[in-house]
């Protein structure tokens, strides 16, 4: 018997906007600064978002419900999670 650990099966974003998008369009990766970089490079521009409602959960499930509309099948897995959650583990 094989054992998958972590399996993605479909993917969600939010744009400039913090608009929902049921796509991978703003995956971004970490690039490990350079010693002696400016940490306050791009903070004129940082836009804060509003963190009193947590919709991750809600994107998830859309995301969720939007698979099996698409695949005809139902999400059958253990555990279901984001990205974003998985670098608290």
């Amino acid at each position: 018997m094989k054992l998958t650990l972590f399996k993605e099966f479909a993917c969600f974003s939010y744009d400039d906007n913090h608009e929902f998008k049921l796509d991978g369009s703003s995956i971004r990766y970490y690039y490990t600064p350079r010693i002696g970089a400016d940490l306050s490079k791009g903070f004129d521009t940082f836009r804060k978002l509003d963190d009193t409602v947590d919709e991750h959960l809600d994107s998830l499930l859309e995301t969720i419900v939007a698979w099996e509309k698409d695949s005809g099948a139902k999400c059958e897995a253990d555990v279901i999670t984001w990205r974003g959650m998985m670098t608290k583990v």
